[in-house]
């Protein structure tokens, strides 16, 4: 008996459209559908990823993202554009002091930090300082793009990561991480409860957020205002799956999605086509896409996870 050893089968956005053309009978086997089809129908399948997203789909779409805070600083930009929140980063200390005015510093490990990266130093005025690593670090030495704008003594905290994250869709989990990474649990409010907060610009330890997504940058707001810039906030947020732009994309999706986006997609293009598909098929086509997707979607959880049962004991 013989096995493949492998266990990266994948498909392409074009696999998927040509899958669904031959579903509801447009392309027969083998053929290769026009331009213009592709094309139409690549926007449905986008537009039909995009629905599933605002029903909560997803398990895999959920990430751990690190916010960097700012001392005295209550609302910080979510966008790949602004702000500095990552979903990987490194964290480590000055291993000697620093002056103003210096664009070298000392770190106990210089693990994870290269080149171009964004790197931020604690100052000794309690602030985060960011610019970017200029060059490879030499052994624990770190050449900064921007000199220094106050001292900063050992054992002040440097952070550096590689990549901003992109806008979150939602907030599922919140935590404060102190200097020692001990997480705290944050409380996730909405609007009317963090607008009904009467001092939003006190200074403590961080104990809620409340995000606003908005169109493209995203702003999350914490309360009270950090007083500590070496804590971070972890967010466990809900991430949009990436675009299928071009014909040899690969879906930001599991394997186990790929015949529910398939069939699915034939029963989102079929009014389109509605001329040219048999009444007999599109009901084969409904049956195909309504199991697959219950498939798919009976996949898209989490299992062995632990059931809270409270009582109720409000007085009747």
């Amino acid at each position: 008996m013989a096995y493949s050893g492998s266990y990266d089968y994948s498909v392409t956005r074009d696999d998927i459209i040509k899958g669904a053309l031959r579903t509801i009978g447009i392309i027969k086997r083998g053929t290769v559908p026009p331009t213009v089809d592709v094309t139409d129908v690549a926007q449905a399948l986008n537009l039909m990823i995009k629905a599933w997203q605002a029903e909560g789909i997803g398990l895999w779409l959920n990430k751990m993202v690190t916010v960097f805070l700012q001392d005295a600083t209550q609302a910080y930009d979510m966008s790949a554009a602004s702000g500095h929140h990552t979903t990987s980063y490194v964290a480590t200390t000055l291993d000697a002091d620093a002056e103003s005015g210096d664009l070298t510093i000392e770190v106990a490990s210089a693990t994870g930090i290269a080149s171009a990266y964004y790197i931020a130093v604690m100052l000794d005025d309690g602030t985060l300082q960011w610019t970017t690593v200029n060059g490879a670090p030499s052994d624990t030495t770190v050449t900064l793009a921007a000199a220094l704008t106050d001292d900063a003594s050992s054992g002040n905290a440097v952070f550096c990561y590689q990549t901003k994250a992109q806008k979150p869709m939602q907030i599922l989990g919140a935590w404060l991480r102190d200097s020692s990474g001990f997480d705290l649990p944050l409380q996730i409010v909405g609007r009317d409860e963090y607008e009904d907060i009467g001092d939003k610009d006190s200074e403590g330890a961080v104990s809620k957020v409340y995000y606003d997504p908005q169109l493209t940058t995203g702003k999350l707001y914490i309360w009270p205002s950090p007083d500590d810039a070496a804590s971070v906030v972890r967010l466990l947020a809900k991430y949009p799956a990436q675009d299928l732009d071009a014909a040899t994309d690969t879906p930001d999706f599991p394997i186990e999605w790929a015949e529910a986006l398939k069939f699915n997609l034939a029963l989102r293009i079929a009014p389109e086509f509605m001329d040219d598909v048999a009444e007999d098929r599109m009901k084969y086509i409904v049956a195909l896409a309504e199991n697959s997707l219950k498939s798919a979607m009976r996949f898209d959880a989490e299992l062995g996870t632990s059931v809270y049962m409270t009582p109720d004991c409000t007085a009747r």
